[in-house]
């Protein structure tokens, strides 16, 4: 049988997500509650005065996504006690993923945002530092081997070329169901099939959260079928 050539590519639609919601995290009675906490942060001078500002700090991040060692670099206005506020803020900062990322290790700037009207803090740590989940995107556990691929019996006999996109789910047990045709071209020679059959021989890893296998994630694979010139 001719050589045919295979561009397969798995696609993980997934990203870092939210455990919970700010108010699960905070719980705030009501809105002007959550309002009173936040303010209780903002300098009595500046607060006094009316007047907004802001302060950049240099941190390190852990691996776990926590600030720590946090210095300030510059504030302003000046004399204001923005800083003094943004330090005590950075000290809320608590472990954010559930597992190590050692790659996230390293120093950062962090600036807060102080307005006075309507009243706020940016990023506020008592209500946006929810716990997060480490995703890994499905992988293949192996390379899909071009010599399963078997090409439709007519468009061989023709020399058509086609291409088609599968798009799959791949479940917690590293299953890829169910798969469906995106797309097929051209239509009518079998190639839609022959791919849905090729694909069925790939063995994948499901996506990974916190180092746990959870199901649901699509992936898409094109494949085409080129015919040798």
């Amino acid at each position: 049988m001719e050589r045919m050539r295979i561009a397969a590519a798995a696609t993980g639609i997934v990203a870092l997500l939210p455990l919970c919601s700010a108010a699960q995290i905070s719980a705030p009675g009501s809105s002007s509650q959550a309002e009173a906490s936040i303010m209780g942060y903002y300098p009595a001078a500046a607060r006094a005065a009316g007047v907004s500002g802001n302060a950049t700090l240099d941190c390190l991040q852990t691996e776990r996504d926590r600030l720590t060692d946090c210095r300030l670099v510059s504030e302003g206005p000046e004399g204001l006690g923005f800083g003094d506020a943004a330090l005590k803020m950075a000290t809320l900062s608590k472990d954010r993923l559930k597992v190590s990322v050692p790659s996230l290790r390293k120093r950062i700037a962090f600036t807060f945002t102080f307005n006075f009207k309507p009243p706020s803090i940016q990023p506020d740590m008592l209500t946006s530092m929810g716990m997060m989940s480490v995703i890994k995107n499905p992988d293949y556990a192996r390379k899909p081997d071009p010599a399963l691929m078997r090409w439709p019996s007519g468009a061989l006999r023709s020399h058509v070329s086609g291409r088609v996109v599968v798009d799959c789910v791949v479940t917690k047990e590293a299953k890829l169901d169910p798969c469906a045709i995106l797309e097929e071209q051209p239509t009518g020679w079998g190639f839609g099939q022959a791919a849905l059959d090729f694909v069925s021989t790939f063995r994948m890893i499901p996506m990974m959260r916190d180092g746990e296998p959870v199901g649901g994630a699509r992936v898409r694979f094109p494949v085409d079928f080129v015919m040798p010139k």
